[in-house]
């Protein structure tokens, strides 16, 4: 009985791991652009941003957002606290495509990579889209402080391609700044084309009997020949029409059971649409992780609760002997 307790305990346990769903990491990202600075970095290879009024680094990226940006910086702690403003512009710097300002404090004395990301109105994080293949610029505006923020390079035009270092707004094709681009390629969902409306159920015209004309009567000299041949024209009209009407109506009987065969096949097929529907439904629940992670919780529980009876019960039974010994004594 121990064995199987415990045999289902373990089992419930890795049921309840493997139906837990992965928790996506908000900040998901592949590297794409991007130049390593040589390390440690040195005020003889960096360049202050309060002294430059702005300073930037053009890029061309292979993904469609941007999630994240790392820049390599210097922090000098003789200087005071710096207010600094990262943007992602286009190659003119005619629209800023996001921006985000940090308060850079002299504390932070040393090099550092600053961790850029960026936020819409409401404080969600906010994937810059980009265009592959277009030129964009990092830039960097020192709105506050006396220079204590410094912007490492490499000396190698070739670290970024097709990039450059921007210093006072003149490009220097000679270095690059340090920095890295993380980001993703997004894929639009596809949205599956409006189904046909049914088609109406097909207008099946009345059938209609061909109409003989009356023949004219040849003997129309005389009134009593007259009288009859027009009491022979309407006995023959009235015999048509009759003959019109009886096809009509057999031919009524074909229409109603065509109709009625069609009305058949709709609520065969509404059935069967409302079995499809109960099915997917069924499988859905059974096949939702967090149902099953509850199922494998309530085992867990249940196998708790019947291993602590067990331990009652053996530590009752053993105090019941102990009890009933001493009082034969």
């Amino acid at each position: 009985m121990k064995k199987l307790i415990s045999s289902l305990a373990i089992i419930s346990l890795i049921v309840s791991m493997c139906a837990i769903p992965n928790i996506v990491n908000a900040l998901d990202y592949t590297e794409d652009q991007g130049c390593s600075a040589d390390y440690p970095y040195t005020v003889a290879a960096s360049e202050s941003v309060f002294d430059n009024v702005s300073l930037g680094q053009s890029f061309i990226p292979t993904q469609n957002r941007l999630r994240i940006l790392f820049l390599e910086m210097m922090v000098n702690a003789a200087d005071d606290d710096s207010t600094l403003t990262v943007a992602i512009t286009d190659f003119n710097e005619e629209t800023v495509l996001a921006s985000y300002t940090y308060n850079i404090m002299a504390a932070m004395d040393g090099d550092m990579v600053l961790n850029v990301t960026f936020y819409d109105e409401s404080w969600q994080l906010y994937d810059v889209p980009l265009v592959p293949g277009d030129t964009y610029k990092i830039k960097l505006t020192a709105s506050s402080g006396s220079g204590g923020v410094r912007w490492a390079y490499k000396a190698d035009p070739e670290c970024v391609s097709g990039g450059a270092a921007i210093v006072g707004g003149i490009m220097d094709l000679s270095k690059d700044f340090g920095f890295t681009t993380g980001g993703y390629d997004y894929v639009a969902p596809v949205v599956p084309p409006p189904a046909d409306p049914p088609a109406d159920d097909p207008v099946v015209p009345p059938a209609t009997g061909p109409v003989d004309s009356p023949a004219p009567d040849e003997t129309t000299t005389t009134a009593a020949t007259t009288v009859t041949t027009t009491s022979t024209n309407t006995t023959d009209t009235a015999a048509t029409d009759t003959t019109a009407t009886a096809e009509t109506t057999s031919l009524n009987p074909a229409v109603n059971q065509e109709k009625n065969g069609q009305n058949s096949n709709l609520q065969s097929n509404s059935a069967s649409n409302e079995d499809t529907k109960k099915t997917n439904k069924i499988t859905s629940f059974f096949s939702n992780p967090w149902i099953i992670g509850g199922f494998a919780i309530l085992i867990l529980v249940i196998s708790g609760l019947v291993v602590f009876l067990q331990l009652k019960f053996h530590i009752f039974t053993k105090l019941f002997k102990k009890t009933k010994t001493k009082k034969s004594r």
